[in-house]
């Protein structure tokens, strides 16, 4: 697999940890079924692990 199709991966975490980092909680845990669908057009487990833990620490810091 060439780094091209990995690229999605690589954005959508990077976006996601940005926007845990800045307290956009909401606006991850809206945007989590997006994420998912980018991270399963290339069959790449990595990429749902990485939004679902995100997802994780955004719902905790919500409680």
């Amino acid at each position: 697999m060439s780094h091209r199709h990995d690229c999605p991966l690589f954005y959508n975490a990077d976006f996601i940890r940005v926007l845990l980092i800045q307290g956009k909680y909401h606006k991850l845990l809206g945007s989590v079924d997006h994420f998912m669908k980018t991270a399963s057009v290339f069959p790449n487990l990595p990429g749902q692990i990485y939004t679902y833990i995100f997802a994780v620490a955004a719902n905790e810091r919500l409680c």
